[in-house]
């Protein structure tokens, strides 16, 4: 679903703007009508859920306050409809603007969403009806004994019921239809999966609150939190409940990493993590950046919360496949379509405007996530920065980032050999205290 908000108050633009929306989208498109942008500022101040569009309506006359608008999108991809030429340099380089003439709307806004879903910008949800979710066995599992009625999609688009609440079904079961059957989504009621949600973003908060925290079981539990919310995200959106529980997820790995596990346990156990790669990358990258900030004495709760964040975040919008890309020059075009490429260059933007519209988030976890695939040396993206324009905290992540893509790849090999091999490359900026803080201390 699209959400849209449109701020207009001359009838006939407005009417124009929404026909052309509904005319695109047909039923996945939801939109938020207010008449002037002093009030569109008001309501952004207050509701802060965010928006994937705004649409509005610029006068000669209203340019300050279209510049306050801006600054409230949290994450929005703006549209301007104007009679002026819009001034877009109050915008950080990771926000997306398209002017277009009043006048013109019915026709140019349509070209605009388009171009903006080819770059990514905009995923509606397509392929699956609203009434249900579609969920993984491997997720299925965890769901047992059934509180929900579980659902197959027939080869006629219809959805049929396999298991009833309260049926004593076990994980044979759903591996004997997966292996037996060939069914590889089965499908919960949209809901009752919000519920789902909820209860699991519960029983999280009880397992934080346990004495002492059972790093094994909070482990495999952040693992699968981060798939729910992965799958729920692709096809719902990034919903007050999909952000509770990827919350008490962050709050569950950031007080386990408060008690200082060592790093050279955190470095053996990334070899035994397996199934989902993005889900078990994520919380072993959250894990690891927390260590070493702790190695660096940067150990307050603030600081494992935020990097436990960044990572649950920074890759939920990418495939396996995709993922496991780190620079774009692995992403040659015999492996990848340019669609994928794209995918890839954009992720660090669509994984920021996710933290963007989380409320109560510390500021610089979008920074993180956004600043995530740069290098020191400048040949990283999106924005190819070199390392003194590179946050601290971003810094912990991305030599973080590095050492899990070493130890996957060069399996046996030891954390001295990785840093005696980047010395050069970590050598300036805030990555040099990060690399000798590891060098001190390589046990």
């Amino acid at each position: 679903m699209i959400n849209t908000l449109l701020v207009f108050k001359d009838e006939v633009f407005k009417k124009n703007t929404i026909e052309a929306l509904k005319a695109f989208y047909l039923d996945q498109v939801k939109v938020i009508t207010i008449p002037t942008l002093q009030e569109a500022i008001e309501h952004l101040e207050i509701n802060k859920s965010g928006y994937d569009l705004i649409v509005f309506e610029q006068r000669s006359n209203s340019i300050t306050l279209s510049k306050v608008l801006y600054s409230l999108g949290n994450g929005a991809k703006f549209i301007s409809c104007d009679d002026v030429q819009s001034d877009t340099s109050i915008l950080p380089e990771d926000y997306i603007i398209e002017s277009i003439a009043l006048l013109s709307i019915p026709v140019e806004l349509p070209k605009i969403i388009k171009k903006f879903e080819a770059l990514g910008y905009l995923v509606p949800i397509t392929g699956i009806k609203d009434e249900y979710i579609s969920v993984k066995p491997e997720i299925m599992v965890s769901y047992c004994p059934l509180n929900y009625n579980v659902f197959i999609k027939m080869g006629d688009g219809r959805f049929v019921r396999l298991f009833n609440k309260g049926d004593p079904i076990e994980k044979a079961d759903f591996e004997r239809y997966q292996k037996e059957k060939g069914i590889e989504l089965f499908y919960f009621k949209k809901s009752e999966y919000q519920e789902v949600l909820e209860k699991t973003a519960s029983k999280l908060e009880r397992i934080t609150n346990t004495v002492p925290l059972p790093e094994a079981v909070v482990i495999q539990e952040a693992i699968k939190s981060h798939a729910i919310v992965k799958d729920f995200i692709q096809q719902v959106g990034f919903t007050s409940e999909a952000q509770l529980l990827a919350r008490s997820s962050v709050a569950m790995t950031a007080k386990l990493m408060g008690s200082h596990p060592k790093l050279s346990k955190i470095l053996s156990d990334l070899k035994k993590k397996d199934g989902n790669y993005v889900s078990s990358h994520s919380i072993s990258l959250g894990t690891l950046s927390c260590a070493i900030a702790h190695k660096l004495e940067w150990n307050s709760a603030a600081t494992y919360f935020k990097l436990s964040l960044a990572a649950f975040i920074h890759d939920i919008t990418l495939s396996d496949k995709l993922a496991k890309i780190n620079h774009l020059s692995q992403a040659n075009k015999e492996e990848f379509t340019s669609e994928e490429i794209n995918k890839i260059k954009l992720h660090p933007i669509h994984g920021a405007d996710y933290v963007r519209r989380m409320s109560a988030i510390p500021a610089d976890v979008d920074q993180i996530v956004f600043q995530h695939h740069e290098q020191p040396d400048g040949s990283g993206f999106p924005r190819g920065l070199v390392g003194k324009f590179v946050s601290p905290l971003s810094s912990v992540f991305i030599i973080a980032h590095a050492i899990i893509e070493f130890m996957i790849k060069r399996e046996g090999e030891s954390i001295e050999t990785f840093l005696k091999e980047n010395e050069e490359l970590y050598r300036h900026g805030n990555f040099r205290k990060i690399w000798l803080a590891l060098k001190t201390d390589t046990k």
